[in-house]
């Protein structure tokens, strides 16, 4: 499955009511340990150093971000998530 099929579903089946708007995505490969939330950072398999993570977001009044984190060879997904606020409403391990 795709990263845009995997946020969709994950869109359409936890948050619809963010479905309409525009979303843009981000990526890059970064190191676990940077990863500032300490419950998403929990989710990435132990020894895993590098991690490819594509952030989604759109422009508007609150700070709302889904992530999708996969090993570095974006091969593998790890799980996504959606912050609000810089907190975490949900997160799945795929």
């Amino acid at each position: 499955m795709s990263v845009m099929d995997i946020f969709w579903e994950f869109i359409y089946k936890y948050h619809p009511r963010l479905a309409s708007y525009d979303w843009l995505v981000d990526s890059q490969l970064m190191k676990s340990e940077d990863i500032v939330n300490s419950e998403v950072r929990a989710m990435i398999p132990e020894g895993m150093i590098d991690i490819n993570c594509f952030v989604f977001f759109y422009e508007g009044g609150t700070k709302n971000v889904v992530y999708l984190l996969q090993d570095k060879k974006a091969k593998t997904n790890i799980a996504i998530g959606f912050l609000k606020n810089d907190e975490l409403v949900n997160a799945i391990k795929l």
